[in-house]
């Protein structure tokens, strides 16, 4: 485009994600910007799906361009449902009244760019660092919410969580709950909600549990406008390398801060965006033969039942060994929903209330003293049997096992 033409692309932001990008007179096509494919446990992940960048118009005039996405070879077929926008970086996305086609790159669309403004678009509902960042600091600001520095990031941004509980109590069962490990989901409604209705002593039973809530694992990958990997591009949700402290500071801090506060019951929220329909919400949940103790079995079937009874829920089973999820089970004993889906279809207000009664459900199902004795020790006081260990490292090794001859298969195939 001209210099002398009056709308401009903004090449540095908080979240700016796009690769590539050339101007055809009033058309701007623009290429996802790529990160490493997650390779681990035999399975390989693609976080290669979502842009935000953003336009100025300095005339006096709005202008309308055209926007076309050249998306990642693996999602050429995706047509998001919604384009979403911003004028600030204060604000989370709100749906861009335009329509979406298919375009052989990948699909097109129109904006308006009012005379001298700024607007931001993404095909996500980008819910941006600093705005989440204030929406807290006002909490703790305003309500029995306290704030924990538990590290930095690879660029040195404060790990924050958000804990309701001065002092631990461990009579009463801890439940964590994590949202951004992979930033362009807008999974941080979710957490953003459930900690104001913490705050305001809205939820059943909740005095019976202490809460640890982190609402942005990783903040790299907000202020980078990352998909799903951190500063050093690892994607630490499949891969959480809690040793490594130079590489991955946020796995490895995340897991310092678990081994001070070990939870019984772990919730963290991811989000679908532009999969469609197809994808439905709810958790992954992991065979009970990874818990130990019959009472926690039987706790983790409960807890997993009773979330089957939202409507439009569907669990779907998950075995990942380099996961969080496995970590923290085989290590403390917890019950975890990782992964619990949400989607961008239902709207900001939907995400924010199904968020909340997914965690009335968990604290309406199941009594506080039936998650007693349930950390192992040396954080507790149940011990694994070694019946209960080999079955378990059984299972991993069959998971292996099965996940290699697939892949095998696979590429003889392909």
């Amino acid at each position: 485009m001209n210099d002398d033409h009056p709308i401009k692309i903004i090449d540095s932001f908080e979240g700016r994600s796009v690769d590539s990008y050339y101007w055809d007179g009033d058309t701007i096509t623009c290429k996802i910007a790529e990160e490493p494919l997650v390779k681990i446990d035999n399975e390989t992940h693609n976080y290669n799906l979502h842009f935000v960048i953003g336009f100025t118009n300095n005339g006096i005039d709005k202008h309308s361009i055209e926007i076309i996405i050249d998306s990642h070879p693996e999602f050429k077929h995706l047509v998001p449902n919604q384009i979403y926008s911003s004028t600030s970086l204060n604000n989370t996305f709100s749906p861009e009244d335009t329509s979406i086609d298919r375009h052989e790159l990948g699909y097109k669309f129109k904006i308006t760019v009012p005379s001298k403004s700024t607007i931001y678009i993404s095909n996500t509902m980008w819910n941006p660092l600093t705005r989440i960042n204030t929406y807290f600091n006002n909490l703790v600001n305003n309500s029995n919410i306290e704030s924990l520095n538990y590290g930095t990031s690879v660029r040195n941004n404060p790990l924050m969580a958000y804990k309701l509980f001065q002092i631990r109590d461990t009579n009463k069962p801890l439940i964590l709950i994590t949202s951004g490990f992979h930033p362009a989901e807008g999974d941080s409604i979710a957490t953003e909600s459930i900690a104001e209705s913490l705050a305001s002593n809205s939820l059943f039973c909740a005095d019976q549990y202490d809460f640890l809530i982190i609402p942005v694992v990783n903040p790299d990958g907000f202020q980078a406008g990352l998909n799903g990997c951190n500063a050093n591009g690892i994607n630490f949700f499949w891969d959480f390398q809690n040793h490594n402290l130079e590489g991955c500071p946020e796995a490895y801090y995340l897991w310092k801060l678990l081994k001070q506060f070990p939870p019984n019951i772990y919730i963290d929220f991811h989000s679908y965006s532009i999969q469609g329909v197809n994808k439905i919400f709810g958790p992954y949940v992991k065979p009970t033969i990874l818990y130990t103790g019959l009472q926690t079995k039987k706790s983790a079937s409960k807890l997993a039942s009773s979330l089957q009874t939202i409507p439009g829920s569907k669990s779907q089973s998950m075995f990942a060994p380099s996961t969080l999820s496995y970590k923290i089970t085989k290590e403390f004993n917890t019950i975890t929903f990782a992964k619990y889906h949400l989607h961008q279809d239902m709207g900001q207000h939907g995400m924010r209330n199904m968020a909340v009664l997914v965690l009335q459900k968990i604290l309406e199902s199941i009594k506080p003293v039936e998650l007693q004795n349930q950390i192992l020790y040396p954080y507790g006081l149940l011990k694994k049997t070694i019946i209960a260990k080999s079955m378990q490292a059984c299972f991993v090794k069959r998971y292996y096992g099965l996940t290699a001859i697939k892949k095998l298969i696979s590429g003889k195939t392909e």
